[in-house]
This record gives C-alpha cells, sequence and structure tokens, in this order.
C-alpha cells in the first residue's frame, strides 16, 4: 500500500490527480475537523492554503498515492519552500497533507481559472458554497 495523501482544493479534482499523480486511488472523501481554507498569494498566484482552527473543517479527498506520485507533488506544490507536509487524522490513518509555509504569501483572491474548477466540483459534491464563494473573484461572483 502507498501513502495515504489528503487533498484540498485543485488536487480534489480527478482529472488533474490523473495529471499530477498517474497512480494515485482515490480511496474516501471525507470532512476534515479542525483546519479552515484561506488563499494567498505565492510565486505564481494565488492559491488555496488549509490551516489549523479548531472551529472550522473543510471538505478533503484521500488519495493513495506510490513514492513517484509524491515526488510529482513535491514539485508541483513547491515543497519545502512555498508548502511544508503534515500529518492528519483521517477515518483510514493518518494522511500526509500540503499547508504553506507559514513565511510565505499575503492573503490575495486567487485567478478564475484556479477557483472555478474548485468551485464546480463543491457544487457537484453538495458542499457548503459560502467559504469557497469567498475567493472567487467578485466580477464572476456575481453571476453565480
Amino acid at each position: 500500500m502507498g501513502r495515504l495523501y489528503v487533498a484540498y482544493g485543485s488536487n480534489m479534482i480527478e482529472e488533474q490527480m490523473q495529471d499530477r499523480c498517474p497512480d494515485a486511488k482515490l480511496l474516501s472523501k471525507e470532512v476534515l475537523y479542525g483546519y479552515q481554507l484561506e488563499c494567498r498569494d505565492i510565486y505564481s498566484g494565488a492559491y488555496l492554503n488549509a490551516y489549523e482552527n479548531s472551529d472550522s473543517s473543510i471538505p478533503v479527498f484521500v488519495w493513495e498515492i506510490e513514492e513517484s506520485d509524491e515526488k510529482n507533488l513535491d514539485e508541483y506544490e513547491g515543497y519545502p519552500h512555498s508548502y511544508i507536509k503534515v500529518d492528519v487524522n483521517t477515518s483510514l490513518g493518518t494522511g500526509m497533507m500540503y499547508v504553506m509555509n507559514s513565511e510565505v504569501g499575503e492573503i490575495k483572491i486567487p485567478s478564475r481559472e484556479y477557483i472555478m474548477p474548485v468551485y464546480d466540483l463543491y457544487v457537484r459534491e453538495g458542499y457548503n458554497l459560502e467559504t469557497i464563494k469567498s475567493f472567487i473573484p467578485s466580477d464572476t461572483r456575481s453571476s453565480l
């Protein structure tokens, strides 16, 4: 068995994960308690980040990934400069999740191209849209 990887944001989108991690297998769709989403600016744009907040929870997908998949994700996530790895508990055991390095970026609104596929996933899965709507650029938000 490979390693458990806990994804939020664009790595919940199965088509994108297929491109990034061809050997990954989706195992579970869960709620991770004790985390909240924000969007922060890093070198190449603004992206979602999960940070600890005991009063919040976020939807996550739990993937089984192989070593080659993790290397691909490390490169994609800019590990260890942009994102670091933390261990979180899932129904399947402890999994690895990427969170932004605390020294990186400011709170920003992401591009429409980045956030709309995540919004569409939230719609398809029936997740609460209020949090994700706050990350959508205002010129797009009014049409939702």
